[in-house]
């Protein structure tokens, strides 16, 4: 019975987190997204985008149901202030990857329908140059979760 009870609790800690997401050259993994505070209408998701393909591909778009516009996104640091700034597209190297993360490109959801709650999941379909498109599933995390076990800091 007890080995019974930890396969269960095995097979739903599965399905709680991301599924990697694949095309013919792609593989998306680890798509989750901050869950929204308060009433703001805006939230950010983040992943990791390996390119099994000889040859170069691009992000050029993003699209999800869940928020009435997205846009791909970089943070840059403008003479010591940290600011964002919307980007056309995000090159992924051949055999190479790239990750979308906390302080760096991301996708902005901008206009959620609904506040995103920890737990959550929802569908997002990336564009992209050669591969097309690829769906994946994106995990509501904390506020401010960082990705894989990261912690944000915090000076004052």
């Amino acid at each position: 019975m007890k080995n019974s009870l930890r396969l269960s609790i095995v097979i739903l800690f599965c399905f709680l987190i991301s599924e990697p997401a694949f095309s013919s050259s792609l593989m998306i993994e680890g798509a989750f997204a901050r869950a929204s505070s308060g009433h703001g209408k805006n939230s950010a998701a983040y992943l990791s985008i390996h390119n099994h393909s000889p040859n170069d591909d691009h992000l050029i778009d993003a699209k999800t149901n869940i928020a009435a516009m997205t846009s791909i996104h970089n943070h840059i640091n403008d003479k010591g202030i940290m600011k964002m700034r919307a980007v056309k597209q995000i090159a992924i190297p051949a055999n190479g990857s790239i990750k979308l993360q906390p302080g760096g490109f991301h996708i902005m959801l901008m206009g959620l329908k609904k506040p995103l709650l920890e737990g959550d999941k929802f569908n997002l379909t990336l564009i992209f140059k050669k591969a097309g498109t690829v769906l994946c599933s994106v995990l509501v995390k904390k506020v401010h979760a960082m990705g894989h076990g990261k912690k944000m800091k915090h000076t004052h």
